[in-house]
């Protein structure tokens, strides 16, 4: 299995170095397809018939044969590194699998350091996870739903500058146990895995996490640390996430369970 993971990284490695500076065209943007608010860099919500849509479609597909066989559903999208595009291509794997596979899904900000999840969607966040954590609040009460159908969305909630200790608690398990049960998939966007202890925290606590992957900028050894934190952890690597490559947006290097 580690050969197979090491092939995965090379391939990720050689794509990026074999496209060239003057080669790069400006990243796709979709038009706002209504006045939802929703960010435009959710392409599968803004544009259902780009390339970028049709591969978290295949992104889900793989995902989905390995994930029925051990009845998993809770996951984590990190990265090793901030500024990685997890966000991005969580909610537009959201998107996927809640409109075109018809699964209920909840996607949950844990990023309690940096929240972006209310922006992107454009929520208005009453409370959110940092809330259910520190009040043991009724996380239904705290469910948003979206324009996309069968897609709810649970937010990072109050500014919290104890992040830590606020995942330490037990409420945590509690109510990814709860969420677990109660919907197809949770997905669970965090903070990136090497510089925050948060992602450390939450990660044994899901059933695998997918590790996203900036192009011209995620260093292997870089990945081949965040993929050493999660064996650590004991943490199931699903797979990865290519992100920013122009002409095939995103790419994803799958790795069998």
């Amino acid at each position: 299995m580690s050969d197979n993971i090491e092939h995965l990284k090379n391939a990720a490695d050689n794509k990026i170095k074999s496209i060239a500076k003057d080669e790069v065209l400006p990243a796709y943007v979709a038009r706002e397809l209504d006045n939802s608010g929703i960010d435009v860099r959710i392409m599968s919500y803004h544009d259902l018939k780009s390339s970028a849509c049709e591969n978290y479609r295949a992104i889900f597909t793989h995902l989905k044969n390995n994930l029925d066989k051990d009845n998993f559903n809770l996951i984590a999208v990190t990265s090793s590194q901030q500024y990685e595009g997890n966000t991005i291509a969580l909610l537009n794997l959201a998107v996927v699998i809640a409109r075109d596979f018809n699964k209920k899904v909840l996607v949950v900000d844990a990023n309690l350091r940096k929240a972006s999840i209310d922006e992107l969607m454009n929520l208005k966040s009453n409370g959110g996870l940092a809330d259910i954590l520190a009040s043991d609040l009724d996380y239904k009460r705290l469910i948003h739903q979206t324009p996309i159908s069968n897609l709810s969305v649970i937010t990072a909630g109050k500014e919290a500058h104890n992040s830590v200790e606020l995942l330490h608690s037990s409420r945590l398990k509690d109510f990814l146990e709860k969420t677990k049960a109660e919907f197809d998939y949770v997905l669970c966007d965090t903070a990136a895995l090497i510089p925050y202890a948060d992602t450390k925290i939450l990660s044994p606590l899901v059933d695998g996490v997918i590790l996203t992957i900036i192009a011209r900028k995620t260093r292997k050894e870089v990945v081949d640390r965040a993929e050493e934190i999660l064996k650590e952890l004991h943490c199931r690597l699903f797979g990865f996430i290519l992100t920013d490559i122009e002409y095939h947006i995103p790419e994803f290097l799958y790795k069998y369970l």
